[in-house]
């Protein structure tokens, strides 16, 4: 017979183990209210941020934070789309140098 484990919020896996990762900071699993862990049983622990936090805790807050750009977009200080979940540049929109004459 094989038993089922029903695992306490903030571990995850087949034996409930493992935990899911924690602000160093706070202690709070994924920088809870910041982030949601994809916990239980059939959890993989992996962090879901909320717009603005990223890392595997949800633990960094994109200092140049603005609401998003067309649903998945953060404009960073130099007005670039990045990807909201770890700040790298999705289009770059600084201005094309100046033809030279």
């Amino acid at each position: 017979e094989v038993a089922n484990c029903t695992c306490f919020a903030g571990f995850y896996g087949p034996d409930c183990r493992n935990e899911c990762p924690k602000d160093p900071t706070s202690g709070l699993v994924c920088n809870a209210p910041h982030g949601t862990c994809d916990d239980g049983a059939a959890g993989n622990g992996t962090c879901e941020c909320e717009m603005g936090y990223y890392n595997e805790s949800c633990s960094e807050f994109c200092p140049a934070y603005y609401p998003p750009v067309d649903h998945g977009f953060v404009l960073d200080m130099g007005g670039n789309a990045t990807n909201e979940t770890n700040g790298t540049i999705i289009i770059d929109f600084s201005p094309a140098p100046s033809p030279s004459p």
